[in-house]
Parts: C-alpha cells; structure tokens; sequence
C-alpha cells in the first residue's frame, strides 16, 4: 500500500468492516484500497498476518479462514469442517525465516488463505488426502478445483510459474486420482531450462475481482479460477488474453458515495518490456464459460494501461464512474499492445491469494 499510496506513513480509518479493504484518510478525501480476497480472518475481525509460527516441531499460520500447520512429512490445511493433508514426496528440515519456511528443496509462504509452495520441481510432486465431500473436480492447464457446486470450488490447487535462468514460464499441473478422497498432484513445464517452479494451495473465498484468461493455443479451455496470467504470446499458450470485470457486491459499501478515480493494480510476477492495452466489452462474458473460440469481441481500446513500480495499472475512472458514482460495468479484456509480438506480461489475477490484485477508490 505504501508502494501504491507513495506514502511511507498511512492514516488508517479504523471504521470499517469491509473483509477485502483498507481505507485511508487523505487531505482530499478517503483512498480505500479493496484486495481480489479477503484480508480479514472472518471469526477475529483481525488483519491476517502471513507469518508461520513455531511451536513443538509445528509450523502454524491462520488465513482468512484457513489453518494451515506444516510438519517436516506434510501440511494439514482445515476450513471449519473440511480437512485437507498434502504429504510431501520426502520428509524436510525446514527452519523458519522471516515468517516463512524454508528447506534445501522447497519454500513455504502464507497466502491469504492457504500456502504457496515453490522450490524445485521434482519435490512438487505431493500425496493429497481430503476429508470432505465435493460435487466433481474442474481441471484446467494450470488449475485443479474440488467443487462445492456447479460454480463454487472448495479446495484450488494452482500451478503459478516456473523458472528458467532470468525468467518465469507457464506451469501446468496433474491430477491422478487414486480414491476420491485420494490422488497425486504434480506440476510440468515444456521448458527444458526450468528446475523450479510454485504453486498455491488455498480453501476458496470469494473474489472482488471476476476474471479468466483464454488463450488460442488452448482454444476450448476455461480458466475461470486460474491464479495467474501470461498475456502476450507464448510457445505453451499462443496469444492470450484477460477478461475481467468487478464484483459489485464487494463493493456496495460505496455505492453514495462520491467517487472520483478507480484504478486496478495487478501484481507483476516479474519485470518484462511487453506492453498491454485494455478494451472495453460491448456484453457480458462468462467467467466460467468463456474460451478463445467463443470470446466476446473487444469494442474499443483507452489508453489507459501503464506501469506503476511493481504493478500493471488499469485506470477504469472512464469505466466505473458516472456522474460521480459507481456504476456496474461489463468488464474490460487486456491484451498485448502490440499483435503478434512474441512474449509476455505475467501478472497475478484476480484468483490469486500469494499477491492478490488491489482496487484503489478516492472518493468523498
């Protein structure tokens, strides 16, 4: 937020409950900064601190709603009721630094609301074990989700990146199902210079930000809970696109007030010279059914992409606003600036809980 902001000493307004945001007071106003998940452990009302914490050989971490313990043979994950154990391929002496966890083969970070686990790729090979019932699984090239229903995941594995010398390429991940309640997870790369990579392991909440990318090397596939996005052009997924809209529930509690700016920040996973473009969206798309064949065709593009330190910024005042209030919009697609051009942007979607996008409003 300092980073965002541009200020080094930020005055909190404490009188809010909102679960995805941070407001501040301003000279002109109030800056409220709304995260794609929730930042609030929904029973304490408290700001959730990724810190593991040690006790007795146990690491601990409390998310949004998660518990997560990690152990040197496997990580236990709960969410009220329903329990997950992700047991890692060999036992691991992991130490504790700066709150997060780390081994001669593997790095574990609390996101929002479960762990990322990075480290090298053979080690990513985990035996998973549930203890709760779900409706099916949806599987996409990166994205693994045991549904609650036809829409709502319960569990989402996710595939983030891998990493070559001096850059990150697209991860796939694997399922083989043993019982159902049983089965292995891995992750694969196409790149030969890749040895490691990350992947995300989170109990799902629901997201301000709706979005998924579709792509023309995978033109039937949806990625509706996909983490993490590459628009540009890649050998893995031809030229993909973003398509992404705001969930106007999260954000009703501004609904009279006056506003006069909303941008979107999303998370870069690392620096690159591809630039983006956004367009606007003369109908709906569906985040669930969407896929390169079938994709809404853009209207017209604003220049209104650019780069803000770490973040590709999206200003949707245009979008959003309307006489000072916030009006619903059917969304935007970011593509390359350039068509045809070979390379990419990686960016943290609206279903990432390591790095979530932020919403900054100004309003009075």
């Amino acid at each position: 937020m300092s980073a965002l902001s541009g200020k080094t000493v930020l005055d909190v307004d404490t009188n809010q409950s909102n679960r995805y945001c941070i407001r501040l007071n301003t000279p002109t106003g109030k800056e409220a900064y709304y995260f794609s998940t929730p930042i609030y452990n929904e029973s304490s009302g408290k700001l959730v601190r990724r810190l593991f914490t040690e006790t007795n050989g146990c690491y601990r971490f409390t998310g949004s709603r998660a518990v997560v313990r990690v152990y040197a043979t496997h990580i236990d994950l709960s969410d009220r009721e329903r329990e997950a154990q992700i047991r890692f391929v060999k036992p691991q002496s992991f130490r504790l630094k700066e709150g997060k966890l780390i081994s001669d083969h593997l790095s574990i970070e609390p996101t929002m609301n479960g762990v990322c686990v990075s480290g090298v790729l053979d080690y990513l090979k985990m035996e998973m074990t549930f203890r709760f019932e779900y409706q099916n699984t949806r599987i996409s090239h990166n994205c693994l989700c045991f549904m609650e229903s036809k829409f709502k995941p319960i569990l989402v594995l996710a595939a983030l990146y891998s990493e070559g010398p001096g850059d990150v390429h697209p991860l796939s991940i694997r399922y083989v199902e043993q019982s159902p309640r049983q089965g292995t997870v891995s992750v694969h790369t196409d790149n030969a210079t890749c040895r490691r990579g990350a992947m995300e392991i989170d109990f799902y909440e629901s997201k301000l930000l709706q979005d998924t990318t579709v792509s023309s090397g995978r033109s039937n596939e949806n990625n509706a809970f996909g983490p993490v996005a590459f628009p540009g052009k890649s050998r893995f997924f031809g030229t993909q696109w973003l398509y992404c809209r705001l969930n106007p529930e999260i954000i009703r509690d501004l609904s009279r007030k006056v506003i006069s700016q909303v941008k979107l920040f999303f998370p870069r996973v690392q620096s690159s010279s591809v630039s983006l473009k956004a367009y606007s969206l003369p109908n709906r798309f569906c985040s669930f059914g969407s896929n390169w064949n079938n994709k809404i065709p853009v209207s017209h593009a604003y220049d209104n992409v650019s780069i803000k330190n770490d973040y590709v910024c999206v200003d949707l005042t245009q979008k959003y606003v309307q006489r000072g209030q916030l009006n619903e919009s059917f969304g935007f697609v970011l593509v390359p600036k350039t068509d045809g051009i070979n390379g990419y942007q990686p960016i943290f979607t609206g279903d990432c809980y390591l790095s979530p996008p932020i919403l900054t409003i100004n309003y009075k």
